[in-house]
């Protein structure tokens, strides 16, 4: 008996370690939208855990070819979440949809890519809902901003790849199984609120084909931007040392007030005038 409580006693201490410390954090105000290219039946994890931080939430589920333009047409979001997990029913966004985003995007310009997000459209998974959590928390102070979760590829890609395609980012792509997994320890996305250890980010427990994921694009993008690497693997699912694949970056980017903006437009024309005086 001493022995299996000494166990019980162990097996807390490690559960423990691995669960995130959740902060005392106030409510984000604003308003987001979360859009649903999820196969029927798959759970709410994603809108639940962005209407948990405070954010009013309006969602768009498995919606058709012009929604997603309407409703941004008729009302304004500080940020926009876009799950992908789909099946054939749902058909793919249209040029519209894919020129307003693009165009909301604009103004809101941080974004998180994520290829692991399947623990949170399942609601099965207890870190990567926090790491939401951090997702909205982090967006907030930067006037809001883009996530794009999907799965794997190219089953759970194709809506986050139209959309990525669209704004300028490569794409998601490959299909990459469970392991060990590491990050920016004390990035602000795995501090603020929730701290987390990068470490405990992975999916999913045995053989590779049990659970899958999909790689992020990093780096240097078409549209300019510098993806931060936030998450890679570095073992497979036995433990094998392989080639880092990254598996969610972001970037956070600051947006200057009409008024600052105005303002640096002004000293430049000034500084224009007095050479040409010169």
């Amino acid at each position: 008996m001493f022995i299996r409580s000494g166990r019980l006693i162990w097996l807390a201490i490690i559960v423990g370690l691995t669960l995130p410390a959740q902060s005392t954090w106030a409510a984000v105000i604003g308003d987001a939208l979360v859009i649903r290219y999820l196969q029927s039946g798959v759970g709410a994890g994603v809108e639940n855990t962005v209407a948990g931080t405070g954010l009013n939430t309006t969602v768009l589920d498995r919606p058709a070819p012009g929604d997603v333009a309407a409703e941004l047409a008729a009302n304004q979001y500080d940020q926009i979440f876009i799950v992908d997990a789909p099946d054939a029913a749902i058909q793919l966004p249209n040029a519209a949809d894919l020129a307003a985003v693009n165009a909301w995007h604009q103004s809101h310009p941080s974004v998180l890519l994520m290829g692991t997000a399947a623990g949170i459209f399942a609601s099965n998974d207890a870190l990567q809902p926090r790491f939401l959590e951090n997702v909205v928390h982090n967006f907030d102070p930067f006037g809001g901003g883009l996530f794009i979760g999907a799965d794997h590829a190219p089953n759970n890609v194709q809506f986050a790849n139209a959309y990525l395609g669209a704004l300028g980012y490569d794409l998601f792509s490959g299909f990459v199984g469970n392991g060990a997994v590491d990050g920016p320890g004390g990035s602000s996305w795995y501090t603020t609120p929730n701290i987390i250890q990068p470490r405990f980010m992975s999916w999913g427990v045995g053989a590779p084909s049990s659970w899958s994921v999909t790689s992020a694009p990093f780096g240097l993008q078409p549209n300019g931007k510098n993806l931060d690497r936030i998450l890679w693997k570095t073992t497979d699912s036995l433990g094998n040392p392989i080639p880092e694949v990254n598996l969610i970056s972001g970037q956070l980017t600051n947006i200057p007030e009409p008024s600052t903006a105005a303002l640096l437009g002004i000293c430049v024309v000034g500084m224009l005038t007095r050479r040409r005086r010169r």
